[in-house]
């Protein structure tokens, strides 16, 4: 590394941490540099050694120079995130020989420290910035557009699914009932996030979630906030009900009408970032026994989920049923529910 890069990495730490004490005009020109010079000079000063109080300082300005990058300079940022922050290959053999001597608990330890990418700390020391992990979330995102682009750079998604999973443990998650009192924050994301059954305003989601037939609640984060990670939507009817239109333009009942059917008619993973990461099965069953609880008058337990993949595979067959019903389902169906019985 240059003397001109090492200048650059000095004035970068005392320009952010003199701004932290107040600063001084002259100390943030580093500051001043491009977005992706900065983005990708604070990832390398995140890796040395610097004290806490520094690093949370860097990842703060790491993070932000990274949401101002466009497009392509995100695939160069996530480029140089696997080219510069992988593994040391000597390491790996040197560590690799030593277990093939003494396979000892002590030699598998030292193994696995090297053959993990250096990229998986510079993503735990990113996650210091205060609302690092909802923004690293968001960058995953980013990651999986790029890879459109760039298929090489799966080995960073791998390691940001390996994190993920860990920081979104099931233990860390809490469940909420969401009705019409909650926060307009977070009513306003239910009608963002609904993607299986869209929501046509705040009358419509005000019918989802009415007190006498019907539930919606979701998983939350504490890095995240009021963020809903994950949401599923539940009719509670009489009886099994065999298409899903009257339920979503039934009107609301006045009354608490007799109910032995919970239908979970729609769950949605808000944040396309932590794609992979498995929320739906705990949040169901947990509902399901909330509701147990709650409503014990409820015998059957029932989902009416799309099927993945059917439009594609009906759209491929040219047998004279699935072109009859192609023919069917070209109405209004996706904008009018209650015409499919």
């Amino acid at each position: 590394m240059g003397k001109q890069r090492l200048g650059f990495l000095s004035d970068f730490v005392e320009a952010i941490t003199r701004r932290k004490r107040g600063g001084e005009a002259e100390t943030l020109q580093a500051l001043a540099r491009p977005a992706s010079e900065r983005a990708r000079v604070a990832c390398t000063v995140l890796m040395g050694r610097i004290g806490d109080a520094a690093r949370v300082a860097v990842a703060e300005q790491a993070l932000s120079a990274y949401a101002e990058l466009d497009a392509e300079q995100r695939l160069a940022f996530f480029r140089s995130m696997r080219d510069d922050h992988g593994v040391d290959p000597q390491a790996i053999r040197e560590a690799y020989a030593a277990w093939d001597k003494a396979p000892d608990a002590a030699a598998v330890a030292d193994l696995f420290r090297v053959v993990e990418p250096a990229r998986q700390t510079l993503l735990r020391r990113l996650n210091l910035a205060p609302g690092a992990t909802l923004q690293l979330v968001r960058m995953r995102q980013d990651l999986l557009a790029a890879m459109r682009a760039d298929p090489g750079l799966a080995p960073i998604d791998q390691d940001f699914a390996h994190l993920l999973a860990s920081w979104f443990n099931r233990g860390f998650l809490t469940m909420r009932r969401i009705d019409w009192n909650a926060p307009a924050a977070i009513l306003e994301k239910l009608i963002e996030y609904e993607s299986v059954h869209r929501m046509e305003g705040w009358g419509d989601l005000k019918r989802r979630l009415a007190e006498n037939d019907r539930r919606l609640y979701a998983f939350f984060h504490p890095a995240t906030g009021d963020e809903p990670l994950i949401f599923v939507e539940v009719a509670l009817t009489q009886g099994m009900p065999d298409a899903i239109g009257p339920i979503l333009t039934a009107p609301e009942a006045k009354l608490p009408e007799p109910a032995d059917t919970a239908v979970f008619y729609s769950i949605n993973n808000s944040l396309a970032g932590l794609k992979g990461v498995s929320f739906g099965n705990f949040l169901i069953k947990q509902v399901v026994a909330v509701l147990k609880a709650e409503l014990p008058e409820l015998k059957t337990f029932v989902t009416l989920s799309p099927v993945p993949g059917f439009a594609a595979w009906l759209a491929a067959q040219t047998d004279a049923p699935a072109t009859e019903l192609r023919t069917a389902l070209a109405g209004d169906w996706p904008s009018n529910p209650g015409a499919v019985e």
